[in-house]
């Protein structure tokens, strides 16, 4: 779970949603999903690994984070 925090935290900088530090920003999986494939979409496929990782821990059965960090 802290592994997921932190990358919905990278993810909303990487998104301009940047907060006060104590603001918190949520993204399901479903969301996450999304963002991770956008990130691989636009060349940024470090990022992109780093939260398919987060979702292969939640989940390592899921396809498109499989599909994603292969």
């Amino acid at each position: 779970m802290r592994l997921l925090r932190a990358v919905l935290a990278k993810v909303a900088l990487s998104l301009g949603l940047a907060a006060p530090l104590s603001a918190q920003v949520t993204l399901d999986a479903a969301q996450l999903r999304s963002v991770a494939v956008a990130r691989m979409a636009a060349g940024d496929l470090a990022q992109a690994e780093v939260m398919a990782r987060a979702l292969l821990a939640r989940d390592p059965e899921d396809a498109t984070a499989l599909s994603i960090a292969a």
